[in-house]
């Protein structure tokens, strides 16, 4: 209770930081020499030392640190360790293949409606059918690569990239490991079968 009270402001020092909203203030406390920050973000206060007693200083670190706790305070595309993005992924995945196979199952299944829009749902399904592994196995880590090599960009943008780069690499795993190893475990399938037989 002593020190919080050491750092609370000392009466007629707390000084808006200009250009900033009215909540981002430095101020003097009795047990420091520095300006302290104070910013008010997501109903919480974040209290900073700006370690200097310059007050020109003490306003760009106020503004640097309202900036921070803004970041700090955004949603990430990161999976982990919040699940919102896996569920919504595996929510959307799962109403496009009902969608597809669902509404258009007759004619999908038994091909009896040869309509473009038939042809192109049905090469869909096939596709995300095939890249489905890849993209379970990579979309976390195109996340985290995106997020953290390009964090100037805004977060729909973040999120096109992710889906890109991850149906871009699943495309790669299914070609150079996917169809030779379920090509190679065919052959040694068969091989056991002819020597059973």
């Amino acid at each position: 209770m002593a020190f919080k009270s050491q750092t609370n402001p000392i009466k007629g020092t707390t000084t808006p930081v200009p250009s900033m909203p009215k909540h981002v203030v430095i101020y003097r406390v009795e047990c420091s020499p520095f300006y302290w920050t104070r910013c008010f973000v997501n109903r919480r206060y974040r209290v900073r030392s700006t370690e200097t007693s310059n007050k020109k200083l003490a306003y760009e670190f106020a503004k640097n640190n309202f900036m921070d706790a803004l970041r700090d305070d955004e949603p990430s595309l990161t999976a982990r360790p919040f699940g919102w993005f896996n569920i919504a992924s595996a929510t959307a995945y799962a109403f496009l293949l009902s969608g597809i196979l669902g509404f258009y199952d007759q004619a999908i299944l038994k091909k009896e409606n040869k309509s473009f829009i038939n042809r192109v749902l049905i090469k869909l399904a096939l596709t995300f059918g095939s890249l489905s592994y890849g993209i379970y196995l990579f979309h976390e880590w195109a996340l985290v690569i995106v997020e953290q090599s390009l964090k100037t960009l805004s977060t729909g943008f973040q999120i096109l990239l992710s889906i890109a780069l991850t149906i871009i690499v699943a495309q790669i795993l299914h070609k150079l490991v996917e169809l030779p190893f379920r090509t190679y475990g065919r052959k040694l399938a068969d091989s056991r079968t002819d020597k059973v037989g």
